[in-house]
């Protein structure tokens, strides 16, 4: 009886072990996580509602409390209320166009390195890519949904969990300066790593172009499109 109650013990401490495993492994090894379960549609689907959900909330609740900021102090009126949300609104919309942009260049990085190694186009290597560019999203957006809460808790809707933090509470003023800080963020550094790794062992590719690729989708092309709407502006 004792043996057999030791050996459920043990079995029960192993399902668990596993199952913790399987929760961690995204996160902390997401080489195996990749290479396991890149054709796993419902990963991608938890991934993308993930994202929009967290696009939503964050753009939802930072703007309430910039409008009721601007009530509070004379500097809007209640007519202009609808316009401000219809604002926020539209602002998450256009963050979902990010992803499949992302995907885009990614997908056509990948194809010019594998074109300049000679190596033919795997099988399904969109579909990989995409794989790997929203398990990044989902990072970022678990990123989104600590950010809002923090914000929340300390009222303050600018809070940011980049320099650019560091650089508001030394008294700068926004600009393309702390846009540029903004980018340094805790999330963005852990998606930024999480690609390079994903499309280092999708495709087999050396770690500097993996992470040239990472870097760009991901951190450059934001900032190329800012710096050419303040041009135009």
């Amino acid at each position: 009886m004792c043996c057999s109650e030791n050996s459920a013990a043990v079995g029960n401490a192993r399902g668990l072990i596993t199952w913790l495993d399987r929760i961690t492994d995204p996160f902390f090894e997401p080489t195996a996580f990749f290479r396991k379960y890149w054709q796993s549609t419902w990963i991608v689907v938890c991934c993308c509602a993930l994202y929009v959900i967290a696009v939503f909330v964050f753009n939802g609740v930072t703007n309430e409390m910039r409008l009721a900021a601007g009530l509070e102090a004379g500097e809007i009126t209640q007519s202009s209320l609808r316009f401000g949300r219809l604002t926020a609104f539209f602002t998450a919309v256009s963050y979902l166009f990010g992803p499949p942009i992302f995907c885009c260049i990614c997908w056509f990085g990948v194809a010019a390195e594998l074109s300049r190694a000679k190596r033919p186009m795997e099988e399904h290597s969109l579909t990989k890519v995409f794989f790997v560019l929203m398990w990044g999203e989902c990072i970022y957006a678990i990123g989104l949904l600590v950010r809002t809460l923090c914000a929340w808790l300390m009222g303050n809707p600018e809070f940011s969990l980049s320099l650019q933090e560091v650089a508001f509470r030394l008294g700068h003023e926004q600009s393309l300066n702390t846009f540029l800080l903004s980018r340094v963020d805790l999330f963005l550094l852990w998606e930024v790593i999480v690609i390079a790794i994903g499309i280092r062992r999708l495709f087999n590719i050396g770690w500097i172009v993996s992470s040239f690729l990472s870097i760009l989708t991901i951190e450059l092309v934001p900032i190329l499109i800012v710096l050419h709407v303040k041009n135009v502006i």
